[in-house]
């Protein structure tokens, strides 16, 4: 059960940290270009320390578990901490004004965005009903699967996007996009 759920915990951490990049995407109202690529790297720098610090707490909780309550209980907090971050997150995103030049990739990545938090919602659900570690490790193959997947792909695309943008402009930002 502790392999998988590290495993988890390292998908999620990077699913945040390319969900940051997204965040700081936008701009508001008067921001220039390199203002705006400047938010996007304190956002991403800001969620991943997040994601980092949540995965870190999850697993010195489960560490020397020896009953299943004893992995169920921070299972269950670390998704409903999840879903608090990623939801400040997306309201964060939704307040920024991108520049017009990036305007259209600042509402794919927002609709992006909704779409997961719509699927960790679900997932959260999920996962403060389950009561063993096998319902534990249904909710986290969900991670494997398609919705999760295709989002990731497609955040991914959308960042390298915005890097693109950014480097077109001369703009000195590292996106940390995965190719």
């Amino acid at each position: 059960m502790k392999p998988r759920l590290f495993v988890f915990l390292v998908i999620v951490a990077l699913l945040l940290a390319l969900g940051s990049i997204v965040a700081a995407c936008g701009g508001n109202g008067g921001l220039t270009l390199e203002e705006y690529f400047q938010r996007i790297d304190a956002l991403d720098e800001g969620i991943e320390d997040e994601a980092t610090r949540l995965g870190e707490e999850f697993e010195e909780a489960i560490e020397g578990a020896e009953t299943e309550e004893e992995v169920m209980e921070p299972f269950r907090d670390f998704f409903d901490r999840l879903l608090a971050i990623s939801e400040d997150f997306v309201a964060d995103f939704e307040r920024i004004d991108p520049p017009s030049e990036v305007e259209d990739e600042h509402n794919e990545f927002l609709a992006i965005e909704g779409e997961f938090l719509d699927f960790l919602e679900d997932l959260n659900e999920r996962a403060q009903r389950a009561e063993s570690v096998s319902a534990a490790e249904d909710v986290t193959a969900e991670l494997e699967g398609p919705v999760f997947t295709d989002a990731l792909d497609r955040e991914e695309q959308a960042c390298l996007v915005l890097q693109a943008i950014a480097d077109d402009n001369d703009i000195d930002v590292d996106l940390e996009c995965e190719e």
